[in-house]
């Protein structure tokens, strides 16, 4: 068990060289994994990006510390999550939230000669590579039919994180969610990926929060498709919607700024924008159903502006 006394936690081993952070008041818990094989090159490639995370487990299971728990780390980039109103491109979860990040890999992308291989450059194929009938083949909850090999995380990062968990839970009640990177950032950084049980955590305590904004179909045609990836990702139609049935609106995806997809969409724009699609729950099981064009949806959380673009270009979907 671990004890956190004014904001650290006791048990971990103190990382000074990635800022400190303005105060916040923690409502949610965002768990990532570090996309990498060592803790000290997540701390230069942090480092270098003027990021953090407030909390990093390594391999062995020990815990280390950059920032405060009341301390904004720059961990979820752009995101959003159960937002009511005024999402905008810039929203952000680092200005209420706690980050763990578990030092590890991530996906394995690539398939090619009977091994799935974790990088690509210049043509070729880069190592780590994992024999195929050795890969967990494992699928993202938002990409269900790309089944590829995660890196697995060892016992004790997962027996240390739940630990952490129930720690930080007891000493910030204001927590009011336990959320992964790939659920608020949708199509950026798929983490911490399926190989991590957050949803049994999230049920353990307690911590699914609200179903998210409450919305009804409103089509011309009386349809709405609900796809288990946006269309721009190649969608498949799960299953169809009808006039006047409700949605609750979990997170909108993102895409590459110069995209056609995306609402804002100009050449200076380099960041992921905020697409159409949204990620909803369908029957208030407070789990991701699938994704819907919220052009076809009686309100979205998304700012006026942003609205009036949707609206516009709901007739190509």
């Amino acid at each position: 068990m671990f004890t956190i006394s004014d904001h650290f936690v006791d048990e971990a081993k103190r990382i000074s060289s990635l800022g400190k952070g303005s105060k916040i008041n923690p409502t949610k818990l965002v768990i990532h994994y570090t996309a990498g094989s060592t803790l000290s090159s997540a701390i230069s490639a942090l480092k270098k990006h003027n990021n953090s995370y407030n909390l990093f487990i390594d391999k062995d299971g020990s815990v280390h510390q950059a920032r405060a728990l009341n301390r904004r780390a720059g961990h979820a980039g752009r995101s959003n999550w159960k937002a009511d109103s005024g999402l905008k491109n810039e929203s952000s979860l680092n200005g209420n939230s706690v980050a763990i990040s578990l030092v590890n890999l991530g996906y394995h992308r690539h398939y090619s000669g009977g091994f799935w291989w974790y990088g690509e450059k210049g043509g070729k194929y880069k190592p780590p590579k994992v024999p195929d009938q050795d890969a967990n083949k494992l699928s993202s909850i938002y990409s269900p039919r790309s089944v590829i090999h995660w890196d697995p995380y060892t016992d004790a990062q997962v027996e240390t994180c739940e630990k952490l968990v129930e720690a930080i839970l007891s000493v910030y009640p204001s927590i009011d969610e336990i959320v992964g990177h790939d659920d608020v950032s949708i199509n950026s950084k798929f983490d911490p990926g399926p190989d991590l049980p957050v949803q049994k955590w999230r049920e353990k305590y307690g911590k699914e929060g609200s179903l998210g904004l409450e919305a009804y179909v409103d089509s011309p045609d009386d349809e709405l498709n609900l796809r288990d990836r946006p269309v721009y990702l190649g969608g498949k139609v799960e299953r169809v919607l009808k006039q006047g049935d409700r949605v609750f609106i979990r997170s909108v995806s993102y895409v590459g700024g110069l995209s056609s997809a995306a609402l804002i969409n100009t050449s200076s724009n380099r960041n992921r924008a905020l697409t159409g699609w949204a990620s909803v729950d369908t029957t208030g099981n407070n789990t991701h159903d699938g994704f819907v064009y919220m052009g076809y949806l009686t309100k979205t959380p998304l700012a006026p502006n942003y609205q009036k673009k949707l609206l516009e270009g709901a007739a190509m979907f």
